[in-house]
């Protein structure tokens, strides 16, 4: 979690050594060829999505890829939507952590309602 005034593509490369992975769906902001050959060279695969004037670069820019960006940028907007990540008590890691424990207890507590109300449980209105 960054500032709206760093460019996260500084802090990348760091959360990418505490928190490993071989490929990493990243969206337009963190276009940066510098940026991609290094992860390439350490193992990672860096996905963002192609501009108009870089088709013929070889990349790939898949529907699949923008799909799945989708539905994890949608999710991540509910999330942010139900819980607030955006409110000043988040600028911590405990208040994170705080705000995570409230909703996932929130999430428990509709899914056992509707339980026993008989609705589904996947479906929290």
């Amino acid at each position: 979690l960054t500032p709206a005034n760093v460019d996260d593509r500084k802090p990348v490369e760091e959360l990418l050594r505490e928190a490993p992975a071989h490929q990493v769906l990243a969206d337009g902001g963190y276009l940066s060829m510098p940026l991609q050959k290094r992860l390439k060279s350490q193992g990672i695969n860096f996905w963002s999505p192609l501009r108009k004037n870089m088709r013929g670069s070889g990349h790939v820019n898949s529907s699949l890829l923008k799909n799945q960006r989708r539905h994890i940028e949608t999710g991540f907007n509910n999330l942010n939507i139900v819980g607030h990540f955006e409110h000043p008590g988040i600028s911590t890691l405990i208040g994170l952590g705080s705000r995570l424990a409230a909703l996932f207890l929130w999430n428990t507590l509709k899914v056992h309602s509707n339980l026993v109300h008989g609705r589904s449980g996947l479906r929290i209105d």
